[in-house]
Parts: C-alpha cells; structure tokens; sequence
C-alpha cells in the first residue's frame, strides 16, 4: 500500500509517542522499520522528481535565454529596415505609401535638445538625489513661449509610422 509523505509522518509521530508511553516491543520495531522503509522509497521518489524539474527548470532557462536573442535580433532588423525606408522615403519627399493593407507615413514630432545644463536657472532643473539635471518640459514651455534658454533649441522629427 502506497502512503504519502503525511501519512508517513503521521505513523512515524504515533510509533514514537507509544515508545515514550512504552518499551519497544516486537511489534513497534516492525511498525518502525516498516515505517522508515516507506520513508526511503518515498524519498527517493521526491529525489527523482526534484531532479526532474530542475532539469526543466534548466531547459526553460536555455529556452528563455534563446528567445531573448531571437527578439533581440527581430527587433535588431526591424529597426534597421525602419531606418531605411524612413531616409529613402525623405531622400525622394514622399511622405506617405498607402495600399489597401498597409499605411507608412511620417508623424511630426518635436523634442527638447542641449548639452549644458550646469548653468541653467533653478526653475529649469529638476533635482534627483545627489544629481541634478535639465527639466526639459519646463525647458520646452519657456522655449516655446521665445524665452531664450542656454544652448538649448526645439528640434522637429520625423517618426515613421506603419499601419
């Protein structure tokens, strides 16, 4: 008959308490070393088995790591692909190519832009931690309203954008 761990525990505490109310007779040995025997075969099924998923646990880990390169080097040559459409489509000036199943186009963008940041007035830094730098939406407010801010200037792009 097979018992799960519990169970065996369960008897190994029972034997135990009757051999501290009582002396080890035949029968308690048995029961004992009955005990202890289903407790190795049980435990050696447990070993097996954690050995089992860690070697699962390994391969998943390859698998994992694998699949990290491959979307690594998918997003590798989607960017690159991107890039060049994106600078022939603004070497020739078309800003669209439309087909019934797919839409490139380019979406204006602006970005705040500049290098020097120690002399920047306090309302335009943000302070982190034992760092300071550039607060570049407030730089871009003031950019915008023709307030002149360092070196610092609006730049337009042009982001493609696949449909």
């Amino acid at each position: 008959m097979r018992k799960p761990l519990y169970q065996i525990e369960q008897d190994y505490l029972a034997i135990a308490d009757a051999l501290e109310q009582g002396e080890l007779t035949p029968e308690l040995e048995t029961a004992l070393a009955i005990t202890e025997q289903e407790l190795q075969v049980k435990a050696v099924g447990y070993g097996f088995i954690i050995k089992d998923a860690e070697a699962n646990i390994d391969a998943i880990d390859a698998e994992i790591k694998r699949l990290q390169a491959l979307k690594k080097s998918e997003q590798t040559k989607a960017d690159r692909m991107r890039q060049a459409i994106s600078q022939a489509m603004q070497m020739f000036g078309i800003h669209e190519v439309k087909t019934p199943t797919l839409k490139l186009s380019f979406r204006k963008s602006t970005r705040v832009v500049g290098m020097s940041f120690d002399e920047l007035p306090d309302a335009f830094v943000t302070i982190v931690p034992e760092q300071r730098k550039p607060n570049l939406t407030a730089i871009g407010a003031a950019l915008k309203e023709g307030q002149a801010v360092g070196d610092y200037r609006i730049e337009e792009h042009l982001n493609l954008q696949i449909k």
